[in-house]
C-alpha cells in the first residue's frame, strides 16, 4: 500500500514559514502576513486566511471544510497548528492555495499535513491532501509530483513486502516520482503517470525488527522476525509469524532486539488452532501488564541489546501463530 505523505513542500516560488520571512525573489503579495492571530496570503484573486488558534482556513471569505481522515485519535481531532500558507500556480491559469499545519496523531507524535485548495464556481474546494513524509512539488502544468519513499517502492514492487511472516525478498528497489494531474470533471488531483528515478537500493537492507526465538528443551530455535518492515508510527499494525508445533505445556517465546532500532510493542499473543492465548503474565497484576497485553497504545519498548521472554500455556497443536502489534524506528541511519 502506498501512502502519499508529505512533510515539506518544494516549489519554484519562495517558501515562507512562521515567523514571516521573505525571499528577495518572492512576489510581495503572495507572502503570508501574521496579524491579529491570523496568517494571510493573497495573489491572483485569491485571499486565504488561517486562524492560528484553531487552524481553520477561509478562502475568499468562505470557510473550507478540511479532510480529517489523517487524524486517527478516537477521542477527537487534534488541534491544527499552522505552519505555512502561500498562493501557488497549478498552471499559468490556475492559482491554488497551499496550506500546511502540524498536529498530534493518535500516538502523540507531531505530524505535518499539507492541503491544496482550488476555487471552482466561486467555491473553494480541497483537491489534494498529503501527510507524513513525502516531498511535493508543483510542476506548473496542472500537475504535482510526489517522490515515493524506499518503503513505498518495496511495497509497490511486491505486496508481500509488508506481509505477515512472508520471507520473500526483493533484491532491488527503484524509487519513482508519481505524478498527479488535475481532473476538472472530478475536481481532484488524480494520479495518472510516473517517472523512474536512478535511485536503486537493496530492499532487504530496510528490514529491521525483533528476532523471535522459541525454546526447545535446553536450547532455542530462531523462527523469524516480527513487526517486519513496520518502520515508523504510520506503519503501526498487527503482524503474524508461524511458530513450530507445540506440545501441551508452556511455550516460551523470546523477542530479541538485535538491530539499531527501537521497537514499540503494543500487544503480543499466540493463536493455537484459532484460539487466542495471552502471555501468562497478562493474567497477573503486574506493572507491565498494560504494555503488551492489549491494544491500548501503551507501548513496551525495546532497544538494541534488549530481550524479553514470554510464556504461554498451550495445548498440543500443529497450528500455532505468534501475533504482535506495534512498529519500530531506526536509531541509526
Amino acid at each position: 500500500m502506498v501512502a502519499f505523505c508529505f512533510i515539506t513542500a518544494c516549489s519554484t516560488t519562495s517558501v515562507n514559514k512562521l515567523p514571516e520571512t521573505k525571499s528577495a525573489n518572492s512576489d510581495r503579495n503572495s507572502v503570508p502576513e501574521v496579524k491579529n492571530n491570523l496568517l494571510e496570503a493573497q495573489k491572483d484573486g485569491l485571499v486565504a486566511v488561517v486562524r492560528k488558534d484553531d487552524g481553520s482556513i477561509t478562502i475568499n471569505n468562505k470557510r473550507v471544510a478540511l479532510s480529517k481522515e489523517f487524524l486517527k485519535d478516537d477521542n477527537g481531532y487534534s488541534k491544527l497548528e499552522p505552519v505555512e500558507l502561500r498562493i501557488e500556480s497549478l498552471d499559468a491559469s490556475i492559482p491554488v492555495v497551499y496550506y500546511s499545519a502540524s498536529y498530534l496523531d493518535a500516538l502523540e507524535d507531531e505530524e505535518i499535513i499539507e492541503f491544496v485548495f482550488l476555487v471552482v464556481d466561486n467555491e473553494p474546494i480541497q483537491i489534494f491532501l498529503n501527510w507524513a513524509g513525502h516531498p511535493l512539488k508543483f510542476l506548473g502544468d496542472a500537475s504535482i509530483t510526489v517522490k515515493e519513499t524506499h518503503y513505498d517502492a518495496c511495497g509497490r514492487a511486491n505486496p508481500t513486502f509488508e506481509g505477515a511472516g512472508d520471507e520473500t525478498e526483493i533484491t532491488t528497489g527503484l524509487i519513482r516520482n508519481n505524478i498527479w494531474r488535475y481532473d476538472s470533471s472530478k475536481k481532484q488531483m488524480v494520479q495518472n503517470s510516473f517517472e523512474n528515478t536512478k535511485e536503486k537500493f537493496d530492499c532487504d537492507e530496510l528490514s529491521a525488527c525483533p528476532y523471535v526465538y522459541v525454546e526447545n528443551g535446553e536450547s532455542e530455535v530462531f523462527v523469524g522476525e516480527i513487526l517486519r518492515y513496520l518502520v515508523g508510527k504510520r506503519s503501526y499494525q498487527l503482524q503474524s509469524l508461524p511458530l513450530p508445533p507445540t506440545t501441551a505445556g508452556t511455550l516460551v517465546v523470546r523477542l530479541s532486539e538485535e538491530k539499531d532500532e527501537k521497537t514499540y510493542l503494543d500487544e503480543i499473543y499466540v493463536e493455537v488452532d484459532g484460539i487466542r492465548i495471552d502471555p501468562n503474565s497478562c493474567a497477573n497484576k503486574t506493572a507491565t501488564k498494560s504494555m503488551y497485553c492489549s491494544e491500548d497504545l501503551d507501548f513496551y519498548t525495546m532497544v538494541k541489546g534488549d530481550s524479553r521472554r514470554f510464556e504461554f500455556k498451550v495445548p498440543k497443536s500443529d497450528n500455532v501463530v505468534l501475533w504482535a502489534r506495534g512498529y519500530y524506528n531506526p536509531t541509526k541511519k
